[in-house]
């Protein structure tokens, strides 16, 4: 016929003789021109700011020495004061179930007894009904957060389990306003998701020392000055983070959802601020030697 006989496949040159044949099934894959393949365990925030094109937070630096670290955190934290909590006012509550009904078995009698147990009941109810509340709520935000973790740090979140996070103002160097965002903790990084895409990504391990600070308001359109708290009765309304080449992050007007709501059990554990801090200090100490 026309094609003299010939198939597809014959159409393919045959390798030189001096060229090795290669199997296609056992070729590795060729890499895009211009596309850099990262390895499976390379997390650096280059890539983490990839594929996108992203403006980053510019911390400050500092010159001299860092100040030393503060003393360990040795409340619990949050999370596990909430747990405490909840499951300590659910033991009260069965408590004091048991004594009505006990008072009840031993002689509640007539119209009043009936009162009573009605007032009993509904009073259950409620506390109940206020405790699975709250749980539900730092629930929800612990979900929310880890969410928003995952869709702006995925690769972060493959390699890190997530602990926190908190809305809040970063610092941002050659700009008088600072930069809105949330802080996100994971048990490996400490990162901040800013509006506009000015991110940040800190190891932990390169974290030498934490601060709780206090601003002090300029005139005109300067940024404010930060200064260490002090004493320890000081109120403090900022958080520095020195890292190990001299760059220095400054957080401020921390905020959170169970922070307003469930500020009755909450508020044991002081500002919004400080709670930030002591699951930072916590995570801090357990992923990298602190002096």
């Amino acid at each position: 016929d026309s094609s003299g006989g010939r198939d597809s496949a014959s159409t393919t040159p045959a390798p030189a003789a001096d060229e090795p044949a290669v199997d296609a099934a056992t070729a590795p894959a060729k890499e895009p021109s211009g596309v850099p393949t990262p390895a499976a365990d390379s997390f650096n925030d280059d890539l983490l700011l990839q594929p996108a094109i992203l403006p980053r937070l510019a911390p400050d630096s500092y010159e001299d020495p860092p100040p030393p670290p503060r003393a360990a955190v040795t409340a619990p934290t949050p999370a596990e004061f909430i747990a405490t909590q909840h499951q300590r006012r659910m033991e009260e509550c069965t408590r004091a179930e048991g004594v009505e009904e006990a008072a009840a078995a031993s002689g509640w009698r007539g119209m009043l007894g009936k009162a009573r147990e009605v007032a009993r009941t509904v009073g259950k109810s409620t506390k109940e009904a206020m405790l699975a509340a709250e749980q539900k709520l730092v629930e929800q935000e612990a979900r929310q957060g880890e969410e928003q973790f995952q869709r702006t740090f995925p690769l972060l979140a493959r390699s890190g389990n997530f602990v926190v996070t908190y809305d809040c103002m970063a610092e941002h160097c050659g700009a008088v306003e600072p930069v809105a965002g949330q802080l996100m903790l994971s048990d490996q990084h400490l990162c901040f998701a800013g509006f506009g895409g000015y991110n940040a990504v800190l190891p932990l391990t390169d974290i030498v020392s934490l601060q709780l600070t206090v601003a002090l308001t300029t005139y005109g359109t300067h940024r404010p000055h930060f200064l260490l708290i002090p004493s320890d009765d000081v109120v403090p309304d900022s958080l520095q983070v020195y890292t190990k080449d001299r760059q220095l992050y400054t957080f401020h007007n921390f905020a959170g959802l169970a922070a307003v709501v469930g500020s009755t059990y909450l508020k044991e554990l002081g500002t919004t601020l400080e709670r930030a801090y002591n699951y930072l200090d916590h995570v801090w100490r357990a992923a990298t030697p602190v002096p």
